[in-house]
């Protein structure tokens, strides 16, 4: 078995496993097998279990997320080449004309208004 001190340790590993095998696909027996986790390390962290572990590794996502866009706004870019900048106030700058062409359905497939 794997010795793991703190929760956020746990939190990565099950992520882990979600990621490879699902939710649905991801048995306790599986997260314990493939985390080197004991049942027990695991109920520690998460008592109330699976839908514990999946609760706080999708909010663990959500900060990673959060904190990965505030960065990339504090900064006055974006962290992706084809993604629209953000100036100084917060507001969307124009996206690189290859992605603005993107998200503008053509005309071709907008859909037909009667009239």
């Amino acid at each position: 078995m794997r010795t793991v001190f703190e929760k956020s340790d746990a939190i990565a590993l099950v992520a882990e496993v979600f990621h490879e095998c699902g939710y649905e696909g991801a048995s306790m027996s599986t997260i314990t097998t493939r985390t080197r986790l004991s049942k027990g390390s695991l109920y520690h962290f998460f008592p109330g279990g699976k839908e514990q572990m999946a609760t706080e590794v999708l909010a663990h996502v959500d900060a990673w997320f959060a904190r990965e866009n505030l960065r990339a706004a504090g900064n006055g870019r974006s962290t992706r080449s084809d993604c629209a900048d953000v100036d100084g106030g917060g507001r969307l700058l124009p996206a690189p004309a290859s992605a603005s062409a993107l998200s503008e359905p053509s005309r071709s497939t907008r859909p037909a208004t009667g009239s």
